[in-house]
């Protein structure tokens, strides 16, 4: 009996050195990653760009209800209105997820939620652009599930031509609810 346990102990410890001695070599990989403009069809990325056009025809009063209307991108809203949201990308959690306005981080340092109160209206955003899948290897590991990065339009106007633009929406409902929002971009 003994001698039976003995040797099939020995013949295990012998095959698995065996199958440990060999080696197999694998192809090279280079991982590349770029801060430089290119178009959204040459990233082979998931990219979605809402531009200024389409959100002044949405019916929406903050960027919280704005980014409500990306596909694939769901907002919880966390506490009283504007204080702050989890974004979730792709199932990934709210800590994953990146939120930049004009190239600035918003999301709380502390937390990782994203400050919701943040005085744009939506008729001053120039475009919106949700790169979703990892991005860490650019803006670190706050963008594991993805980046929304807000443009305004002040950021937006870079050549040498100054236009002034003024925007006001001014919004009214029960129980007194008042709004106003105004704005000049020169």
């Amino acid at each position: 009996m003994y001698k039976r346990i003995f040797a099939g102990a020995f013949l295990s410890v012998l095959a698995t050195s065996t199958l440990s001695a060999q080696e197999s070599e694998l192809d090279p990989v280079t991982v590349a990653a770029s801060l430089q403009p290119i178009k959204a069809s040459q990233t082979g990325r998931n990219l979605v760009v809402i531009k200024g056009e389409k959100l002044t025809d949405l019916p929406v009063h903050s960027i919280d209800e704005l980014l409500r209307y990306v596909p694939g991108l769901e907002v919880q809203a966390r506490g009283p209105y504007g204080a702050q949201s989890n974004i979730i990308l792709r199932g990934g959690t709210f800590q994953q997820v990146l939120v930049l306005v004009d190239g600035i981080r918003v999301n709380d340092p502390n937390t990782g939620h994203f400050t919701s109160y943040i005085p744009i209206a939506p008729g001053e955003i120039d475009r919106i652009e949700v790169l979703k899948g990892a991005s860490s290897a650019l803006y670190g590991s706050d963008a594991v599930g993805g980046i929304i990065s807000i443009i305004t339009k002040t950021f937006a106007q870079k050549s040498p031509v100054k236009t002034v633009q003024a925007v006001a929406q001014l919004t009214g409902g029960e129980y007194g609810f008042f709004s106003a929002n105004a704005g000049v971009f020169a």
